[in-house]
């Protein structure tokens, strides 16, 4: 498998974690959360120390998450296949800030 790295901002990563978990049809719930909340809060991508997890589903999606220490940013391994190329970069462009609200 193929893993796609990218940063975000820590302000929006539940919503790019449960983006990715509607993109494989994950029932992702406030104990994902929690795990995931608590695990990058432990993570440290200078000590390459990495919170990984994984959503157990039909198409499964590995994620390895490090916090980048003294920055309010997210780095993201996440294993993707083609039919998640396109959904992901969404996610990635909403994470980094890009959307200024307005339609």
């Amino acid at each position: 498998m193929k893993y796609q790295e990218f940063w975000v901002y820590e302000e929006y990563l539940a919503v790019v974690l449960e983006g990715l978990a509607h993109l494989v049809d994950y029932p992702f719930s406030e104990s994902d959360w929690i795990a995931l909340s608590e695990g990058v809060r432990e993570s440290n991508e200078q000590e390459n120390r990495w919170y990984e997890y994984f959503f157990d589903c039909e198409t499964r999606l590995d994620l390895l998450l490090a916090r980048e220490v003294g920055t309010s940013m997210c780095t993201l391994k996440v294993s993707v296949n083609a039919d998640l190329a396109q959904g992901l970069n969404l996610l990635v462009w909403l994470g980094q800030g890009n959307y200024s609200g307005k339609i």
